[in-house]
């Protein structure tokens, strides 16, 4: 958990360090390469890629009947990668809904700790310290469990570190961090334009700053505590 912390705060040494500590447990991600899509959710809840398990507070909005998939994010998979079978079935409109909850039931998303995310952070904070072979080798310990057949890997730093954040992004659909990770990027001036086709208007949204991201406070705690609310 805290080195999902101190990725959100920026501190990248601190998130590297908890992440190898995380690690050390012995913990290791399940082989996506051996689970066979019979159904539409294929994961067990418990399964050796979970750290802590936690589920979001159920919200209609992102059942799997109303919650369609970003088309730009969908077609991001690689053919090679079995996270696009695993992770999404195909709606009778043509749309994508997200299946690969790590709670078979369906009806609330997980949103707790991973093996795989730990690695995404332990390959980030590598990569942005220099670190560039170390960075390669942990991502490597994902992606051999997630394609059936890996992908080669930038060799520069700038190019690797988009990698990962795509890794990233594809692993962690769904778990409730990309506004954190949104946050940050536009902390490091790392502008991500936000784009999606609503009934057939293209709708953007570029955050310039990093309190674009904030959340705003609660009113009970503005009063209690006599604080700004974040503009």
């Amino acid at each position: 958990l805290l080195s999902r912390i101190y990725l959100g705060l920026g501190q990248y040494d601190k998130s590297l360090a908890y992440a190898d500590r995380a690690l050390a447990t012995g913990g290791k991600t399940i082989d996506y390469n051996q689970i066979k899509k019979t159904g539409a959710r294929p994961f067990d809840a418990y399964n050796d890629d979970i750290i802590f398990y936690a589920l979001m507070i159920p919200t209609s909005v992102l059942l799997e009947d109303k919650a369609t998939v970003d088309t730009l994010l969908y077609n991001s998979y690689a053919k090679e990668d079995r996270r696009k079978e695993l992770f999404f079935t195909k709606n009778a409109n043509g749309t994508y809904a997200f299946t690969g909850n790590y709670n078979p039931s369906g009806q609330e998303i997980f949103i707790g700790l991973t093996v795989g995310e730990v690695l995404l952070n332990k390959a980030e904070a590598e990569c942005r310290a220099g670190k560039l072979s170390d960075a390669k080798f942990t991502l490597l310990e994902l992606l051999k469990n997630r394609y059936a057949e890996i992908p080669t890997l930038p060799v520069n730093e700038a190019s690797l570190l988009e990698f990962i954040l795509l890794e990233r992004r594809r692993e962690l659909v769904f778990r409730g961090l990309r506004w954190t990770d949104l946050r940050r990027f536009a902390a490091e001036n790392r502008i991500v334009d936000l784009k999606r086709r609503i009934d057939g208007e293209v709708v953007s949204m570029k955050g310039k700053s990093v309190m674009e991201f904030a959340y705003k406070i609660p009113l009970q705690v503005i009063e209690r505590g006599g604080i700004e609310q974040n503009p």
